[in-house]
């Protein structure tokens, strides 16, 4: 049964392999052997724990990770069919299972996995062993993410510690390979004056001309090149993003009779109604830079949709981030002369 368990769940990331990326990461904590003494010495199940570990990321839900682990340093003893056995030294593990997400928002999520080990411990039988775990990771940015993981291998060998379990406790931290986000498509850029029209050639006493009418145009404003537009977890304005308002604040700076509509969206991660509240928090963030900037906020309007004006999908890690962004609509209005 235990090995069908196991058979089951590698197979259960087979059907999903598209949009994948690669990633890598390395993890330490605190292990402990559990039913690995039955005598008081010599015994020592517990010790210091790392690995490492390549994942294969299938979609924004499922991945699958291969992993290398030096579970301990233990002292164990074991009763098995009236006779004492010792174990000493290293024990390592071999793990291969998918890897099961739940976004809690666009930071968080709760992870889960369950698969195959192949546990190597002294002179005992080398045995495939039943693994789980379960964790929670943070999302630094579009590359970077750390977690917080318990993970479980249960019969560390079919010998004298067939009933004994091997438990480590980790911290992690993940590198994302793969290409930048993609920019979005046409997107009308800002001019900072109003192009005029070219003076007739003749006669050279023409009047000027009039200048041309600006029409309504949006802006979309997000991420860019791993650069978050938001503090990781906030809806306050990252430093490194405000040089994406030049533009913006120059215009309706120098003319005083435009006036902006902005719009926060989320991506899906959470529930709707806290994607609502942190859409109109972020929108109000970009506002109040803004004024900061010497834009009368009486020509400002805020709007928060949400999630529900995706423009890519959110089955991926890419369409979420462009999902996550802020629209600025600057609307008509006529030049002075």
């Amino acid at each position: 049964m235990k090995k069908q368990l196991i058979a089951l769940s590698l197979v259960a990331a087979l059907p999903f392999a598209a949009s994948a990326q690669v990633y890598v990461g390395a993890k330490v904590g605190s292990s402990f052997l559990k039913n690995a003494c039955n005598l008081s010495s010599p015994c020592d199940d517990n010790s210091v724990g790392f690995g490492g570990y390549l994942g294969y990321q299938i979609n924004d839900l499922i991945s699958l990770e291969l992993g290398y682990d030096k579970i301990g340093n233990f002292d164990s003893n074991f009763n098995d069919a009236g006779k004492n056995h010792v174990l000493t030294g290293d024990m390592t593990a071999l793990t291969l299972a998918p890897k099961f997400t739940a976004a809690i928002n666009d930071q968080f999520a709760f992870f889960s996995k369950i698969g195959a080990s192949y546990s190597d411990y002294d002179v005992a039988d080398d045995d495939l062993s039943l693994l789980g775990a379960l964790g929670l990771e943070y999302f630094i940015n579009s590359r970077l993410s750390s977690r917080l993981e318990y993970q479980a291998i249960t019969e560390i060998n079919s010998g004298p510690a067939s009933k004994a379990s091997a438990h480590l406790i980790s911290i992690g931290l993940s590198y994302r390979f793969g290409s930048e986000q993609q920019e979005p498509l046409a997107q009308a850029p800002v001019e900072p004056r109003p192009v005029a029209e070219q003076p007739a050639e003749e006669p050279v006493l023409a009047a000027p001309a009039e200048p041309v009418q600006p029409k309504m145009q949006t802006i979309t404003f997000q991420s860019k090149h791993g650069v978050g537009l938001f503090e990781s977890g906030s809806n306050q304005l990252s430093k490194s993003s405000l040089s994406q308002f030049d533009e913006l604040v120059s215009l309706l700076v120098t003319y005083p009779q435009s006036s902006v509509t902005i719009t926060g969206h989320t991506d899906s991660s959470g529930s709707a109604k806290f994607n609502q509240q942190l859409s109109e928090k972020r929108a109000q963030s970009v506002a109040d830079y803004l004024v900061a900037q010497g834009v009368d906020g009486e020509r400002i309007s805020v709007v928060g949709q949400g999630e529900a004006n995706p423009i890519a999908s959110n089955d991926t890690a890419a369409g979420k981030e462009q999902n996550r962004r802020v629209e600025v609509t600057i609307e008509e209005f006529q030049v002075e002369k």
